[in-house]
């Protein structure tokens, strides 16, 4: 049967298509999608959270080897006159595991040059004590101790300035 022969590679070559599309796909919202997302969502939530303005330099994801980096992350005290804290870069590198244990496992965290600007009123109080009381009035969740894992932990370059 002398079409036969032509139809199994057009199949072929259909899948193959198919399966190239499928991963530029992947990429596609890996590589663009997610960061983009993300830094929309840490912009809009971390100030809520924190009742301080964050600014984020930038946040870049692979999805083939599942690595986050957070770059040039500020925290600047409730007037925005001074920073709080901050990092150069957050560095968070996902393992497969995260989807055959359903909870996040990370292999490895690097933390680049964190700051952290402690300061003291003329009263006693340090700055961030408003965030203390903030998370100490909510309630407590009720879903229990939540699962991760983290595993080898680096922060290089850091520094605290007590004022």
């Amino acid at each position: 049967m002398p079409g036969e022969s032509s139809v199994a590679p057009r199949r072929r070559a259909r899948w193959i298509g198919v399966g190239l599309a499928v991963v530029a796909l992947y990429a596609l919202a890996g590589f663009v999608a997610v960061p983009r997302i993300a830094q929309d969502q840490l912009a809009k939530r971390l100030p809520e959270a924190l009742g301080r303005p964050v600014a984020i330099g930038g946040i870049e994801f692979n999805p083939f080897t599942l690595v986050l980096r957070a770059r040039d992350v500020r925290v600047s005290e409730p007037a925005g006159d001074a920073e709080f804290a901050g990092f150069a870069l957050l560095e968070a590198n996902a393992s497969w595991h995260s989807l055959l244990r359903f909870a996040p496992v990370l292999s490895s965290v690097t933390l680049q040059q964190p700051r952290l600007r402690l300061v003291r009123d003329a009263q006693g109080r340090y700055y961030f004590q408003d965030l203390i009381a903030r998370w100490a009035a909510q309630p407590p969740s009720s879903g229990g101790t939540p699962r991760f894992s983290v595993a080898n932990i680096a922060v290089d370059d850091g520094r605290i300035a007590f004022d």
